[in-house]
């Protein structure tokens, strides 16, 4: 087994939580006790021109068999004096992973 026990702890928790979500056909989650230097208390107060990003990949969706077998959501939201802009894309096969150019928009 690699990795520390508490981070198994951690998954292994996240994939109970999970489960009961799919089980019960809804929604569940748990908060998390907020402590002081872990988590989103490590962060900086915010800024203006901040910016979130959330990128995630799946190798096993799709058929396999036909080429799929990945899929990959990329989000991010800023704001600037005009408001909030959020920008989304997913590339849902091999021939259309894309890579962010220096813009920060998807090319092939």
């Amino acid at each position: 087994m690699h990795g520390s026990r508490e981070g198994m702890e951690r998954v292994r928790e996240q994939a109970r939580v999970q489960v009961a979500g799919r089980s019960q056909e809804k929604l569940v989650h748990e908060l998390l006790k907020v402590e002081l230097d872990t988590g989103f208390c490590k962060l900086p107060e915010p800024n203006s021109g901040d910016m979130f990003v959330d990128l995630e990949g799946d190798p096993f969706a799709g058929d396999q068999e036909a080429g799929g077998g990945q899929e990959y959501l990329f989000g991010f939201i800023a704001a600037d004096a005009g408001g909030a802009r959020i920008t989304k894309s997913a590339g849902r096969c091999r021939l259309k992973k894309r890579k962010l150019d220096s813009s920060g928009w998807w090319t092939r």
